[in-house]
C-alpha cells in the first residue's frame, strides 16, 4: 500500500479516496497550421518525377491497354501489351464477350509481331487460335481482319486504346 502511495506521489497523481474526479473537458480545437517547407519534400518530389520519367521512356508505342472491336461494332478482346525499348512485345488478352471470371476467357498472347506490314496478334482460345492482322491507321490505332474459330474469316476489326 505504501509503495502504491509513493508511486502516486512520484507521478503527481491523487490517490483514489472515493471522491469522483471532475469531468474531463476537451480543449477547444486548434486550426491546423501549415507545415513548414522542408527541403527533403523537393528531393522526394524530384525522385518520384525522375522515376516516372524513366518508366515512361522505357515504354514503346504499343505499351499499355488496347481493345479489339468489330469495325462499327462492339468490343471483342482487351489486350495488355508490354513494348520494351528493345522492340520485344509480349502481352495478355481477355475475352470481353464472355462473363467475367470464365476460365477460358483470358490468357497470354502466343504471337505478337510488329513489322513493316503492320501488327499481327495471335492467341489460343478454347476451340483454336484467334489471329488479327492489322495495319496502323492515320488517326491512331489499327484496323484489319480477325480470324477466329467459329467465325467467318476476314472479320473487319479495329484496335484502339480503351
Amino acid at each position: 500500500m505504501l509503495a502504491s502511495l509513493l508511486l502516486l506521489a512520484i507521478l503527481g497523481a491523487e490517490p483514489d479516496i472515493g471522491v469522483p474526479a471532475p469531468p474531463l473537458v476537451p480543449s477547444p480545437a486548434q486550426a491546423p497550421t501549415a507545415r513548414p517547407y522542408v527541403s527533403s519534400d523537393s528531393a522526394v518530389s524530384d525522385s518520384v518525377l525522375s522515376a516516372l520519367t524513366q518508366a515512361i521512356s522505357r515504354q514503346g508505342p504499343l505499351d499499355g491497354g488496347w481493345v479489339i472491336a468489330e469495325a462499327g461494332g462492339g468490343p471483342l478482346y482487351h489486350l495488355q501489351i508490354t513494348d520494351t525499348p528493345s522492340g520485344a512485345l509480349e502481352g495478355a488478352w481477355r475475352d470481353l464477350t464472355t462473363p467475367p471470371g470464365a476460365v477460358t476467357a483470358n490468357g497470354f498472347l502466343s504471337d505478337l509481331r510488329r513489322d513493316e506490314a503492320g501488327l499481327t496478334v495471335s492467341f489460343a482460345v478454347k476451340d483454336g487460335v484467334v489471329t488479327a492482322a492489322m495495319k496502323p491507321q492515320a488517326g491512331g490505332g489499327y484496323a484489319g481482319e480477325l480470324t477466329a474459330p467459329g467465325a467467318p474469316p476476314g472479320r473487319p476489326v479495329v484496335m484502339t486504346r480503351p
